[in-house]
């Protein structure tokens, strides 16, 4: 309901939340592994010997892909117009973007490292979000489950909540600017937009 800038300030505090949450599970992890004398070796580093000898951290496809997306994707996003047509000056949509693209990169090392090495140190563990979520739930650790488990829950749910909103903003805008009445003092009330954004929401999640 707040508009543009409520998801822009909104977005801040996710974007607080996910990097927290990945710093607090890195040292978690690290503990963990120097515990165990279980470190992350060369050959979970580099596993995949295509273009160097030893190989990439991650398959060829997957790092161009997440190349590919951190440096592109941001202009690409019909949000990022609408943040720029609501800046002061062209420094500053500058700034936004590379800014978002740096931030965008260092979230997937954070995520690639901290997949890495949970997966080494709970080799037992199903490779996915969810088998993550699942053994710190259920782990004897009482810090992985009242500290690590609830922190990246909570990061994962603002990633989710974030692309959401920031996909709902232009949808709720262009329904409220381009398919509204054509009456010029005519205000859509907080309760249709709530009514849209519920629909919309039922509608993509079927």
């Amino acid at each position: 309901m707040g508009g543009l800038l409520a998801v822009i300030k909104t977005d801040k505090y996710q974007f607080k939340l996910i990097l927290i949450s990945l710093l607090v599970f890195i040292v978690w992890l690290f503990v963990i592994l120097l515990k165990n004398n279980n470190f992350i070796g060369v050959k979970e580093l580099f596993p995949h010997g295509f273009i160097f000898k030893s190989g990439f951290m991650l398959p060829v496809p997957l790092l161009l892909n997440m190349l590919t997306v951190n440096l592109l994707l941001i202009p690409a996003l019909l949000r990022t117009w609408q943040m720029a047509a609501s800046s002061p000056d062209a420094k500053n949509v500058k700034k936004g973007i590379v800014g978002g693209v740096i931030y965008s990169i260092i979230l997937g090392v954070f995520l690639t490292f901290i997949g890495i090495s949970f997966f080494k140190g709970f080799p037992g563990t199903e490779m996915s979000i969810v088998g993550v979520l699942n053994t710190l739930s259920s782990s004897t650790d009482k810090i992985a489950m009242y500290i690590i488990f609830p922190l990246f829950f909570a990061a994962c749910l603002a990633a989710l909540i974030s692309t959401a909103d920031s996909a709902l903003i232009p949808i709720i805008q262009s329904l409220a600017q381009d398919f509204r009445t054509h009456k010029k003092t005519y205000v859509w009330k907080h309760g249709k937009i709530i009514l849209l954004t519920m629909f919309i929401l039922i509608k993509s999640v079927q």
